[in-house]
């Protein structure tokens, strides 16, 4: 029992203190204001199902040589299911085989409760023992026949280089001594830095053990490995601790876990470290709560140990030695499912498992958390006098995210609520270029490589009508797509005031809809060799290639004013648009699971507002807070006269009416724009465009989801009193920046300042 093996290592006295019940108090401090936030996105369907069928009782991988996860072992009847490998890439949101399914096809069996180990030095998935390989000859036919309980999978050849029927036979000649099969469900870590491989706990007939195992370089030969047993002090005993222990580093770090007897549901709630080269274990602040079978992450971009515990996100600072509490909105309750980090996309993907809501049903899904800070990495310097004008600081060269990285390697310096200004291209080198200015441009930012990707609207270039991109972080234009592409490519038509939108997990751009020329107008080139298509259409920044949509264009109706703008919610995986629906202001929403649009009206708001005299469902801008749940947009009332916020509740598909604006103006402007600082939590809202008293407005939701939000008027002068202005918004969350660009000289201004610069603000570095 528990309670008798941590006695007879430690003493009692000792092991009495060691064991914190989930009952205990908390002394994690998760109850303070985490700097990191967490996101919830949906992944791409293992083919196989979500592991095995329920998706736990098992382990996946992260295989560095292919920079991809693995998943082992699908559905079936025990050892004569699926017992294929698959690897997931979390850059191209893809799936592949590199073993196929077949009980008898040379693989090892399918199994539940095994232990197993990525080992980078020889590029090999090890695999021993498990649960309910005993009963492969009766599902066979042939008592005699006996299954394979281990194996090595090589991934320099896609093959088992060996299997064998005992627990360790696969591993002759490769680990001295081993590795024992000791128990069920137990902890296992393999740490890159050590070449070492840690084995804890698990299950021996029912009941939990503290027994522990090291796999460690052989320095005497012939082996490369040798297995040694840890008699010294650690934790106490657990079980179902299959994805209880990560490796940072040459540390481990072991969660809770379930101890007591069998069906007792205890629950030990406590954290630990084992110092791989002191071979010394230190108990550390115990977690918020322990529930079944949670599953550990470690984040090695933040240095952060990441829990998936029931219904919450914990997460560990190394560096603070302190828990927080980072749940996203919309996390399920589940158990037992398999977890790994990947460092390309900067993900924690989760895998299968099952619902704790007592349905006893699975949760066959495979989602990811984005875990990023809050704010910038270091304090942006004081304002400077206007006698020394402000320049945002660049990098002296570019520096490039590694692929798929989800976030720049490098922030700019920028001065906190002061506007910054940045000349504009020349003309054909981007869509508002010196000294002719633009109007009804769409950006979105391209999460993974940081650029800002221009679509549509009015301006005169050479290069009209192109897609451009720009990156904030090292001040670069780039032509993504040139006026007619190559000859036999399917382009959009002339775009205008058109939907944009980015999807995050595909990493691809959509055209949904809008006010198009369509094939030809007057001032676009003629495309002979290239065919214009409508709506839908999808770019992909990776082969800066356009292609037909696998769905329609939106459903709404109208003129072509009606849908013009469009978000992207990860969380549900779907395009948002705020548009025309059976003749009244609605929302219509785009399922990308599904490839399935579906509409909804909303002439009442939840709180009594009547909002179908509006025009919030036509051309105005929405802006999407994913952690908030919710899309902001401005409409102007009946008349354009009384300017209102509105808020759509993506989960509830509800709007609710949050008050007049603080000014409004008849004929305000064509578009109100607004945009959501994920980083300061705050709303902008444009006023009056690129006139001369356009003002920008800040506004800070009701932090209990009320209606007593809050606004800000923002100055709007750089240090030398130049004055911001423009007719395009957007927030580049990698940047921590706001840019302001655009405009049409309608009264004859005399060089006005957006048709020399665009604009970037920071309002602070997060959390203000």
């Amino acid at each position: 029992m528990v309670g008798t093996t941590a006695v007879a290592v430690l003493g009692a006295a000792t092991a009495l203190s060691l064991f914190a019940w989930a009952q205990a108090p908390a002394r994690s401090g998760s109850d303070a204001v985490a700097p990191w936030r967490a996101v919830l996105v949906n992944l791409a369907p293992d083919p196989a199902g979500a592991g095995a069928r329920i998706g736990g009782f098992s382990r996946n991988h992260w295989i560095s040589s292919r920079q991809k996860m693995l998943s082992p072992f699908g559905g079936g009847q025990g050892p004569i299911g699926d017992n294929s490998l698959r690897l997931y890439d979390p850059v191209k949101n893809t799936w592949e085989y590199v073993w196929p399914a077949g009980h008898a096809n040379g693989g090892v069996q399918k199994r539940d409760n095994h232990n197993s180990l990525y080992v980078p030095a020889l590029d090999e998935f090890w695999i021993w023992g498990g649960s309910y390989l005993g009963t492969y000859g009766r599902l066979v036919g042939d008592p005699s026949r006996q299954p394979y309980r281990s194996g090595r999978f090589s991934f320099r050849t896609n093959r088992w280089v060996a299997v064998s029927p005992a627990n360790d036979g696969a591993f002759a000649g490769v680990i001295k001594d081993g590795p024992a099969f000791f128990a069920t469900d137990s902890a296992n870590a393999w740490s890159d830095e050590l070449d070492m491989g840690v084995v804890f706990g698990g299950s021996t007939e029912g009941n939990p053990t503290d027994r522990m195992g090291i796999i460690e370089r052989n320095p005497v030969g012939p082996e490369r490995y040798r297995w040694v047993w840890f008699h010294g002090p650690r934790p106490p005993g657990r079980e179902q601790a299959h994805n209880l222990m990560v490796s940072a580093g040459t540390d481990f770090y072991l969660y809770g876990g379930v101890t007591g007897p069998v069906g007792r549901g205890l629950y030990v709630r406590d954290f630990w470290k084992f110092d791989g080269l002191a071979r010394r274990w230190t108990r550390l602040p115990d977690p918020p709560s322990v529930g079944d079978t949670p599953a550990v992450t470690y984040d090695s971009a933040l240095r952060l140990v990441v829990v998936w515990n029931n219904d919450r996100l914990y997460v560990y600072s190394i560096d603070g030695s302190r828990w927080y509490d980072v749940t996203p909105p919309g996390l399920p309750c589940v158990g037992n499912q398999m977890a790994v980090y990947a460092p390309t996309a900067r993900l924690h993907i989760y895998e299968g498992g099952g619902l704790c809501d007592g349905s006893g049903r699975a949760f066959n899904r495979v989602v990811a958390i984005r875990l990023t800070p809050r704010g910038a990495s270091a304090e942006a310097p004081a304002p400077q006098p206007a006698s020394a004008p402000v320049r945002a600081t660049f990098p002296s060269r570019p520096v490039t995210a590694p692929p798929g990285l989800s976030g720049s390697a490098a922030q700019i310096q920028l001065p906190r609520r002061t506007w910054v200004k940045v000349p504009l291209p020349p003309s054909g080198q981007g869509p508002c270029t010196a000294p002719y200015g633009c109007k009804h441009v769409r950006p979105a930012v391209n999460l993974q490589n940081g650029r800002i990707y221009f679509f549509g609207g009015d301006y005169e270039s050479v290069a009209y009508p192109s897609l451009f991109s720009y990156s904030i972080r090292d001040n670069t234009w780039a032509i993504e797509y040139f006026k007619c592409g190559a000859p036999g490519d399917v382009l959009p038509w002339i775009p205008d005031q058109v939907s944009w939108a980015y999807d995050s997990q595909r990493n691809l751009f959509y055209w949904n809809g809008g006010f198009t020329w369509g094939e030809q107008s007057s001032s676009a080139p003629r495309c002979p060799a290239s065919t214009r298509r409508g709506p839908s259409m999808t770019f992909d920044p990776a082969t800066r290639k356009w292609r037909v949509s696998p769905f329609g264009g939106q459903p709404t109706g109208g003129s072509g004013k009606s849908g013009q703008f469009s978000v992207y919610d990860p969380v549900t995986d779907a395009v948002i648009i705020m548009a025309l629906w059976q003749g009244n202001a609605g929302v219509v929403t785009l399922n990308l699971q599904r490839n399935t649009w579906e509409g909804r009206t909303h002439a009442v708001t939840d709180n009594g507002q009547y909002i179908n005299d509006g025009d919030w469902a036509e051309d105005n801008q929405p802006a999407i807070d994913v952690e908030g749940r919710a899309v902001y947009i401005v409409d102007r009332g009946p008349g354009h006269g009384k300017c209102r916020l509105l808020r759509y509740n993506i989960d509830r598909k509800t709007v609710t009416h949050l008050g007049p604006t603080p000014e409004c103006h008849s004929a305000n402007e064509d578009i109100p724009l607004v945009a959501w600082d994920s980083v300061n939590r705050l709303l902008y809202w444009l006023t009056r465009r690129e006139k001369r008293d356009s003002v920008i407005w800040a506004y800070r939701p009701d932090p209990r989801g009320g209606v007593g939000g809050t606004w800000e008027r923002l100055g709007m002068l750089t240090a030398d009193g130049v004055q911001a202005r423009g007719n395009l918004l957007v927030f580049d969350p990698l940047q921590n920046a706001l840019l302001l660009m655009g405009g049409v000289n309608w009264h004859n201004e005399p060089a006005p300042s957006y048709s020399k610069y665009l604009f970037l603000f920071r309002y602070g570095p997060g959390g203000d």
